[in-house]
């Protein structure tokens, strides 16, 4: 802005001289003079013009800038909140219920499958200690999302648009259900070893019974 101002004023002034010369000096001058003179008032008239839509548009953006400070983008505050807040369908929809269903269907398997364990005598005890990790990784991951999921469907928690917390309640929604499947599974695989040592135990037995020493 000081720059400008500067220019503006040395071309007033330079203005003045030229306005200053009488017509007798004017008509004096040689004809290329003349034209340069032509040419330079031109010039002039026309960075004066530019100069004007400088000042046009530095006076609308520091008016911008006031604006903002003022708090006048009520608008885009307002949009910016309601991104805040939870679309009540969203609050009630059933993939919610299944999430959180879900999670208890894991933890009551783990629960269970824990119990077995404890009662049988067929494991070792790293491999007990293996069952004992996977529960507890299980557990955490389970929170971690559970987590999550209250934070997409709890008001001033996230920014997010409903088709976005639509995503991420799906996405959820598929990773618990590979929790649950993956729960499934590896209970019943080590339900199956254990069932698999206690046969084998059985067989033993019984051929130590019809081939006694």
């Amino acid at each position: 802005m000081k720059k400008l101002l500067a220019i503006t004023f040395g071309l007033c002034l330079w203005m003045s001289c030229v306005q200053a010369q009488t017509w007798n000096e004017w008509f004096r001058q040689k004809k290329t003079q003349k034209k340069y003179l032509i040419q330079q008032i031109a010039a002039l008239k026309v960075y004066l013009k530019y100069l004007k839509e400088g000042y046009d548009v530095a006076k609308k953006g520091l008016g911008m800038i006031g604006d903002i400070k003022d708090g006048n983008f009520n608008d885009h505050s307002t949009y910016f909140a309601s991104l805040s807040l939870v679309n009540p369908s969203i609050k009630q929809s059933g993939k919610i219920a299944l999430i959180a269903n879900m999670q208890q269907q894991i933890m009551s398997e783990f629960n269970k499958l824990d119990n077995e364990c404890r009662e049988n005598e067929y494991l070792t005890d790293d491999e007990l200690e293996y069952v004992r990790d996977v529960y507890s990784n299980m557990l955490m991951k389970c929170e971690e999302s559970i987590s999550e999921l209250n934070t997409i469907i709890t008001d001033h928690s996230s920014q997010l648009k409903d088709d976005e917390r639509i995503e991420r309640i799906d996405l959820i929604y598929e990773d618990m259900s590979d929790k649950r499947d993956f729960a499934r599974s590896f209970s019943n695989s080590t339900r199956i070893i254990m069932a698999q040592r206690l046969r084998e135990k059985s067989e033993v037995v019984t051929q130590e019974k019809l081939n006694p020493l």
